[in-house]
């Protein structure tokens, strides 16, 4: 940019008093000297972005292992900022994840989906509550209903608890078999060239290839 603008200095003011200052900014070294500069000032800032993020461990299942493709740092968000974007470094609610073997996947939260967790725990511990002291003042024939609704809200709960301990004690997070076709899922989406399992187990990546052929990997299913 700074050579662009040497250049058409020199066409539209050759006399001007401040071109030889323009002109060092455009030099080679200067250039290079500007990018490392960017690109430190860049680091400094995603690591102290990525340091306030929080840090989760998952581990697989008995029976499954976690993908890894060419592409194995992914990015996930449950937010809809519209034509804002919803995936990048610092946008709100974004998930970064990585397999780092295939026992072990990492995801890294903005702190907006912790947040959000904690008031679902709050909200969903109230709704619960109220559920059962309605459950006591209703008729026989409501209380299967009513028993339903609150199996399924601690079931729910529960998960989330387990979760928000797991931040704090920092030890790793029994995957799903849901977490675990989200997580694997993601690398199909994002990679470009290849998948692997440990397990040569490709069943999800099949199914979302003849559902989709235009997404994920752009090669032939063997």
């Amino acid at each position: 940019m700074w050579k662009a603008i040497a250049e058409k200095g020199k066409r539209l003011a050759p006399d001007a008093a401040n071109l030889e200052q323009v002109e060092a900014y455009a030099s080679d070294t200067a250039v290079k000297y500007s990018s490392i500069k960017l690109l430190g000032d860049a680091a400094a800032e995603l690591a102290g972005m990525v340091y306030s993020y929080r840090w989760l461990l998952f581990r697989a299942t008995k029976n499954q292992s976690f993908w890894i493709s060419d592409c194995p740092v992914v990015m996930h968000s449950h937010e809809d900022f519209g034509p804002y974007g919803t995936l990048g470094f610092g946008v709100p609610g974004v998930q970064i994840t990585m397999p780092l073997s295939s026992e072990y996947v990492l995801s890294i939260w903005h702190p907006k989906i912790v947040r959000d967790k904690q008031i679902e725990l709050e909200e969903g511990s109230k709704t619960a509550q109220h559920f059962r002291a309605s459950r006591t003042l209703s008729p026989n024939t409501r209380l299967q209903v009513l028993d339903s609704r609150v199996g399924e809200l601690e079931t729910a709960l529960v998960g989330i608890r387990t979760l928000l301990a797991s931040l704090d004690k920092g030890g790793a997070i029994q995957a799903s078999e849901d977490n675990m076709e989200h997580y694997n899922s993601l690398q199909f989406d994002w990679s470009l060239r290849f998948i692997a399992s440990k397990q040569n187990d490709f069943h999800l990546a099949e199914k979302m290839f003849a559902s989709e052929p235009e997404r994920g990997v752009k090669f032939r299913m063997d």
